[in-house]
């Protein structure tokens, strides 16, 4: 992420209000305004909504069905992430190796997930998708297959060449 607005520690960079004081977010990255608003801009949710891939689902609020699509960056070969919803710990620990995906989901009970799963040969526990339990195949999408799936953990693994 070289130069990027994470890392910047000039001005208009994120690391420039570290690198001046900050321990939140400003209301205005030049500083003028008010100086705590964590609630507004937070970089932590690119970690979890990002690279983790833990998103809200509008239809369902309180992750009733959460999202799961994890946007892997080359500089990063693993994540474990992890967010407690209401209804329990939704987990989404992955990691990248010789063109390999390795995935481990946790689905609270009483909650659902919209999985979007990158590459191909997709396997749950070693064995294909297809002959997993509480997995429903939806879609294909953006060079990622889409499957509704039931609360429980989950170790899902794809070929990524």
């Amino acid at each position: 992420m070289k130069g990027s607005v994470v890392n910047k520690k000039t001005f208009p960079g994120w690391g420039y209000m570290v690198e001046n004081g900050a321990t939140t977010c400003w209301e205005q990255w030049n500083g003028h305004a008010s100086q705590i608003h964590s609630c507004f801009l937070y970089i932590g949710g690119w970690f979890y909504r990002g690279l983790g891939g833990i998103q809200w689902d509008t239809a369902y609020p309180g992750f009733k069905n959460i999202i799961l699509h994890p946007a892997p960056v080359k500089s990063v070969n693993w994540v474990n992430c992890n967010y407690k919803s209401h209804y329990g710990n939704i987990v989404s620990n992955w990691k990248t190796e010789a063109n390999q995906l390795n995935w481990e989901v946790s689905i609270p009970v009483n909650s659902t997930a919209t999985v979007y799963i990158q590459g191909n040969n997709i396997t749950e526990s070693g064995l294909p998708i297809e002959d997993a339990v509480g997995i429903t195949f939806i879609k294909n999408e953006d060079g990622a297959s889409v499957y509704r799936v039931e609360s429980g953990s989950y170790s899902f693994g794809s070929s990524l060449n």
